[in-house]
């Protein structure tokens, strides 16, 4: 029984850090410039963007980080995919 939690456990992780990257910094990297000629925004001003809101979800993990606990890890993972899908359509 634990081989096989410690199994699933390692397999979760491992498939989550493996799709990880399609999250903010890969579609800014891919669409920087896309992103700045559609906004007509500068260089400077991308990145204060891009700063912004880094900073704000650092902070926001802070919170977030405290209730992972607390929730029911299968449903949180399902939440994630949901909005990340989402997020990328919409982007």
């Amino acid at each position: 029984m634990f081989n096989s939690l410690k199994f699933k456990v390692i397999l979760f992780g491992f498939i989550f850090t493996f799709f990880s990257s399609f999250g903010q910094s890969y579609f800014l990297g891919l669409f920087n410039s896309s992103i700045r000629d559609a906004l007509s925004i500068t260089h400077g001003q991308f990145g204060s963007i891009y700063a912004s809101a880094t900073l704000f979800s650092s902070l926001l993990l802070i919170w977030v980080g405290k209730k992972i606990d607390d929730v029911n890890i299968f449903k949180f993972a399902l939440f994630v995919i949901i909005l990340l899908s989402f997020a990328c359509f919409f982007f």
